[in-house]
């Protein structure tokens, strides 16, 4: 298969995904589930989740939550490494799965983060006053301990990454790390346009109710 028809297949990947996601639901007007090939594409949500949300009224477009517009924003980048790098169908049916560990590797180390930052707050707490051997086990061990955490995922992704550097030739390789370079600023700003997306379709406030005690006179003014 040419790359061209691979990145025929990768883009209607992406427009099924996106159409899926903005849909909100796998539920048609009248509330029948759309078929779905649940081979072909990865649901944004669980059916049952999705299946629960009330329908938008007629001509809204429904917002999506976060996981959709991260969803969206996956995909896309898929898409943009794909023709970034001309992957052939080869290729790509070995990279993906590596491609997605990174992904969820990533995903689960940041989202960590904070947790690991709140135990260098409470540890900073607890063992304030003057250097005790105590104090200074505890300072230690937080430390170590979030070493350890950030050494074990550095390792993994470069593995992974090497994994994937090692199905490309060499002028791909090139490719890959100038698309890898540009990616998460990219993948930035998508999200951040989705989110206003999301933000500008939220319903208008219902006007505050008139005050009370105030003359139908003074109202009219």
């Amino acid at each position: 298969m040419t790359n061209t028809r691979t990145r025929f297949i990768l883009a209607a990947f992406a427009v099924l995904l996106i159409a899926v996601a903005a849909s909100a639901a796998f539920v048609d007007r009248n509330g029948r589930h759309a078929s779905a090939d649940k081979g072909k594409i990865e649901r944004a949500a669980s059916e049952t989740e999705r299946a629960e949300r009330p329908a938008p009224p007629d001509g809204e477009m429904p917002r999506l939550d976060e996981k959709e517009m991260r969803d969206i924003v996956n995909v896309v980048e898929l898409w943009t490494m794909s023709d970034a790098v001309q992957l052939s169908e080869a290729q790509l049916v070995a990279i993906l799965p590596k491609f997605r560990q990174i992904k969820q590797m990533r995903e689960r180390f940041w989202q960590a983060r904070p947790d690991r930052m709140k135990a260098f707050s409470d540890v900073l707490t607890t063992t304030e006053g003057a250097s005790t051997a105590t104090n200074d086990a505890k300072l230690t061990d937080v430390l170590r301990k979030n070493q350890e955490t950030e050494d074990a995922f550095w390792k993994q992704h470069a593995a992974l990454r090497e994994q994937i550097l090692g199905q490309l030739t060499p002028r791909q390789r090139v490719q890959y790390v100038l698309w890898e370079s540009e990616s998460p600023r990219k993948n930035g700003r998508m999200l951040q346009a989705l989110r206003r997306m999301g933000e500008a379709r939220k319903p208008e406030p219902p006007p505050d109710p008139p005050a009370e005690g105030k003359s139908e006179t003074a109202s009219k003014r």
